[in-house]
């Protein structure tokens, strides 16, 4: 008995195989076009990239990193590779990063925002209304700011 029902299992298999087959290369042989979503050809703004609390700033340079050519006006972003992050004679926003110890605003109405360390120094620098913001920081070390923002 089990032997004359093998060839009918056996063209049931394969028929069934066949099928999954043809299924599986006409799904591989579709192309999808490439899709521009989450892409624009609208360039961001230097106001677009700061944090709230640089907002109704005037930011006319993008930093990334210290050692930036000074100027002022700047959005200084910190990065990864450390080193003390300043401002120019502007009004800078100067963000820290994770491997950035000091944020020195120098000249002009500075906004520093520490960023994700354990300790780091917020120097306010010359005169003017700079603001400190702790940020991401456990323990801000302050010096000529005259405003803070825990």
């Amino acid at each position: 008995m089990i032997t004359r029902r093998l060839p009918q299992v056996a063209l049931a298999s394969l028929a069934i195989l066949a099928v999954a087959t043809l299924g599986s290369a006409a799904a591989a042989a579709n192309t999808v076009p490439p899709s521009r979503a989450g892409e624009s050809i609208h360039p961001r703004t230097l106001a677009q990239l700061a944090p709230p609390e640089c907002a109704g700033m005037t930011l006319t340079r993008l930093q990334i990193g210290p050692g930036g050519v000074g100027g002022g006006s700047a959005l200084i972003l910190g990065d990864g590779s450390g080193g003390t992050l300043s401002g120019g004679g502007g009004r800078d926003c100067i963000v820290g990063g994770a491997n950035n110890g000091t944020l020195e605003g120098q000249g002009g109405n500075d906004v520093l925002i520490g960023g994700p360390r354990w300790i780091t120094t917020l120097e306010g620098g010359g005169g003017g209304g700079d603001v400190c913001h702790r940020g991401q920081t456990f323990w801000p070390w302050l010096s000529g700011c005259e405003t803070y923002v825990p």
